[in-house]
């Protein structure tokens, strides 16, 4: 499942101080979501990573998730 390419990164916190694309560019599946991925997004990931007031994870990663969520919705995944 591609969530668990956001877990896989998301979960290690000491990783967050490094590049978030990097991380996800080194995951074995994200090569197969990124052509799926509008150019916003794409570019939120190559953005420094930031974080949002009251959310656990990288803004990066939580856009990511919102990302994931409506491309499924669209193919009917949800």
């Amino acid at each position: 499942m591609v969530h668990e390419i956001i877990l896989s990164v998301g979960e290690n916190q000491q990783n967050w101080g490094k590049e978030i694309r990097r991380l996800l560019e080194n995951h074995p599946e994200f090569p197969s979501l990124k052509p799926y991925l509008s150019q916003d997004m794409i570019a939120q990931i190559y953005r420094p990573t930031q974080f949002i007031m009251g959310c656990t994870i990288p803004s990066n990663l939580s856009l990511l998730l919102d990302e994931i969520a409506k491309i499924e919705k669209e193919w009917g995944l949800r």
